[in-house]
């Protein structure tokens, strides 16, 4: 697994104190993306267990998000680390652009988790400063969080 690091003690991206682990890349190229930066950052090679350990050592961490860059690109990885993070007893956060339907289709082993989802492309003609979901302010009014499981 590939990614671009952990960012430790995030508040505010889920509905717990979590670390937020950077996906390797994106490919979608979003207009207006916010996390473009994130490509520069170096790349860490490194394995589920590794990076749940990292989220574990910090007790402030409560979950992991993955957001960022796009996770479902690399659907293996984003699931060994879903699947890591609820055997030891950590919440679950996932940012995609997909809508539901489509996330669901393609990952329907994971909508049957007790997992949170964020849907939604950045669409910044819908940019929005009132649009919140189990406590997270989304960005566009078109995002939305669902809880599964």
């Amino acid at each position: 697994m590939i990614i671009r690091g952990v960012v430790h003690n995030v508040i505010g991206d889920a509905p717990f104190i979590g670390a937020n682990i950077i996906a390797m890349d994106c490919y979608k190229n979003c207009h207006g993306c916010h996390n473009q930066h994130l490509k520069e950052r170096e790349k860490i090679e490194t394995n589920w267990q590794e990076v749940i350990d990292e989220v574990k050592s910090n007790p402030f961490n409560q979950g992991i998000i993955l957001g960022g860059l796009e996770w479902t690109y690399f659907p293996d990885w984003m699931t060994e680390l879903v699947n890591g993070a609820l055997q030891n007893n950590l919440e679950v956060m996932i940012y995609t652009y997909m809508e539901e339907e489509e996330f669901s289709e393609k990952f329907p082993n994971l909508t049957s988790l007790p997992i949170y989802i964020k849907f939604g492309e950045y669409d910044s003609s819908k940019e929005t400063n009132n649009n919140f979901h189990y406590g997270v302010k989304l960005a566009t009014s078109n995002q939305y969080i669902k809880k599964f499981g």
